[in-house]
């Protein structure tokens, strides 16, 4: 019988992530949701893979859009993590006073995160309750002038001084 889903939850919570905002974009307009289970799959060709839990309300939208945009966040964006982590929000609400530049497929990349990495949606595969959508990345950047931000025991970290 396998572990139930709070004891494998709590388990897990002993790993420690970065945390990333995933942005797309739809008829509609933009929309993006806070990732942390997020990882690196290729380095030739350059893929990406992203878990998404098929019960949040961009699933749909996130798994058949061309583009996304994996922006990974720096320490001093835990808010703008929170906010786009809120279900309760809308995609308007959640991009509302964020400043972020356009990438070459017009997809938003928060100002101050680490890096981006743009992608092609290349594959969406269900597993569980969750879809792992696959991208390569097309074009990507990053800076190392700031801290990470991290996830672990269920609440945002950083690192300790001097690491």
């Amino acid at each position: 019988m396998p572990v139930s889903p709070e004891v494998f939850r709590e388990s897990l919570s002993q790993f420690c992530t970065g945390v990333t905002i995933v942005t797309f974009a739809d008829a509609d307009g933009y929309h993006g949701l806070t990732v942390n289970a997020f990882s690196s799959l290729s380095l030739d060709p350059p893929l990406i893979l992203i878990c998404i839990d098929k019960k949040t309300t961009s699933h749909d939208c996130l798994t058949c859009c061309d583009a996304f945009v994996v922006n990974i966040l720096s320490r001093e964006q835990e808010d703008l993590a929170a906010r786009f982590a809120n279900w309760r929000l809308s995609s308007a609400d959640r991009f509302a006073d964020s400043i972020y530049e356009l990438t070459k497929t017009g997809l938003p990349a928060f100002r101050e995160n680490l890096g981006y990495l743009e992608c092609l949606r290349r594959d969406a595969i269900e597993a569980g309750d969750h879809t792992i959508v696959i991208g390569e990345v097309e074009t990507s950047a990053s800076s190392d002038a700031r801290p990470p931000l991290l996830y672990f025991r269920s609440q945002f970290r950083e690192l300790a001084a001097g690491v």
